[in-house]
């Protein structure tokens, strides 16, 4: 165990100015040219801002109240090894913040107390030799890790305190069938092919705006209230959705059948996404497109919509773009748009505004921009979702974290459609959401730099470290 005994400083040199809904905090004793991470944090009741600043050697912790008044109190930690990119989650009280990180096999936290000046450091007492990550997630005052058994379909919750404690809920569904008439199928970590060096999984959350780049993996996670949902389409013919309860430990399995093609093919691809009591899935072949929405409580398909290679597709309401960051151009052709699906990794993304059901079809990746780092801060209940495919540019501490980064840097070929309240198509331009906003001002803007954002009620807080003024500027928007 190791303790770190350190005296708050005091600062009164910050300077906030607001102007318009902006605002700019002057950097305080740490040189800007070193600086290598930057993280805002928001506490739990939305009534403390963290910022964290590291450069080569050291810590810089400050701490605002939710207006970024400065709240004089500091903690500075010399020598701190751990790198603030390998944040997995957190958790926070008033004047106090706890991290999350993963350390090979172990786990370890980080708890900066502002009250005392202390830091204390330690690693949990167990081990994930023989399990593998599917995900993380910060609910309230813990974090959460779900791992699965290698070979097998055991699922363990792993729920970890900023006191150090933790403990273990064992969810086995090994009675539930997901070999889909495929004698090499034993196990449902055999069908999620855990054991892939590329194995990676989604952690959706449902009240952000989304885009292909946060949905294209066969294996998704969701939380509703005290339910945990693992979806996986690694099955052509099948979506499997487990249920796992949180508070009491009771499983539920369910197996939807998904649309029979005209004409098989080895090329054969589909994908899914869950909202509310709905599954939205896709499926594509260079012939034939399908989207058709499940009802989870009956199992029944209540709306489907098809096309053929040669024919157009007369249910959307955007053309059908292929965007590559900035560049944005119409692709004309049905055959060209599955083409690009088919060949790419293809999914389904839905988002409710103003009573509407706003979906996003196609397929994408992450585009390869200029480096610069990302690190997102919310009190988002269902937020802290890490990533498998984390990349050096993206931290992992938060869900708006990888949301946005993959928003804001999409390459995709895609098309929406909007559906009213009972699934008929409606006929209406798709408003811009929050993102778009801050996406646009960011690219009119070209700011440079680190660049955060969290959220506090209604309002999204847009910063962005910038080293040549030394100064942390922020923008709001509000939703």
């Amino acid at each position: 165990m190791k303790h770190f005994f350190l005296t708050i400083l005091l600062i009164s040199s910050v300077f906030v100015q607001a102007q318009n809904s902006f605002r700019s905090i002057k950097l305080i004793d740490i040189a800007p040219k070193k600086i290598k991470a930057f993280k805002a944090f928001v506490n739990a009741d939305n009534s403390q801002i963290t910022h964290l600043i590291q450069d080569k050697k050291s810590l810089y912790a400050y701490l605002y109240d939710k207006e970024l008044n400065y709240l004089d109190k500091k903690i500075y930690v010399d020598k701190f090894k751990p790198l603030l990119e390998s944040v997995s989650g957190h958790t926070s009280k008033e004047n106090e913040l706890t991290l999350y990180s993963r350390k090979k096999d172990k786990w370890e936290y980080i708890n900066l107390d502002f009250n005392s000046g202390y830091v204390h450091d330690d690693e949990f007492d167990f081990e994930l030799k023989s399990q593998v990550l599917l995900n993380s997630f910060t609910k309230e005052d813990a974090h959460y890790l779900v791992t699965i058994k290698k070979k097998s379909s055991l699922i363990f919750l792993y729920k970890l305190s900023s006191d150090g404690s933790y403990s273990m809920t064992e969810y086995d569904f090994s009675s539930t069938d997901f070999s889909g008439g495929r004698r090499s199928i034993g196990s449902f970590f055999h069908l999620i092919k855990a054991s892939s060096d590329l194995f990676q999984t989604d952690f959706i959350t449902d009240d952000l705006p989304l885009s292909l780049r946060s949905t294209n993996e066969k294996v998704k996670l969701y939380i509703d209230g005290s339910k945990l949902y693992i979806t996986s389409d690694n099955s052509r013919d099948f979506t499997y959705l487990l249920e796992l309860d949180i508070i009491d430990g009771t499983t539920n399995a369910t197996t939807i059948r998904k649309k029979e093609m005209l004409e098989r093919s080895a090329y054969e691809d589909s994908n899914s996404f869950k909202l509310d009591n709905h599954l939205f899935i896709i499926k594509t072949t260079f012939k034939e497109f399908d989207f058709s929405i499940v009802d989870l409580s009956t199992l029944d398909v209540i709306k489907s919509f098809s096309v053929l290679a040669e024919d157009e597709i007369d249910f959307k309401n955007t053309p059908i773009y292929k965007e590559a960051g900035e560049d944005k151009s119409i692709l004309n052709s049905t055959e060209d748009f599955l083409k690009k699906v088919t060949n790419s990794k293809p999914a389904v993304c839905v988002f409710k505004q103003n009573g509407d059901w706003i979906i996003t079809l196609g397929a994408s990746k992450l585009t390869n921009g200029k480096r610069e780092a990302m690190a997102v801060a919310t009190i988002l209940l269902s937020g802290g979702g890490i990533n498998a495919r984390a990349s050096a540019e993206s931290s992992n501490d938060n869900a708006i974290d990888k949301t946005f980064l993959d928003y804001s840097r999409l390459k995709s070929t895609q098309f929406q459609l909007v559906l009213d309240s009972s699934f008929n198509k409606k006929e209406k331009d798709i408003e811009k959401n929050i993102f778009d906003i801050i996406k646009d001002y960011d690219l009119n803007k070209e700011q440079n730099g680190i660049k955060t954002l969290y959220k506090i009620d209604n309002t999204y807080y847009y910063n962005y470290l910038n080293i040549d003024s030394e100064q942390i500027q922020v923008i709001e928007f509000k939703e």
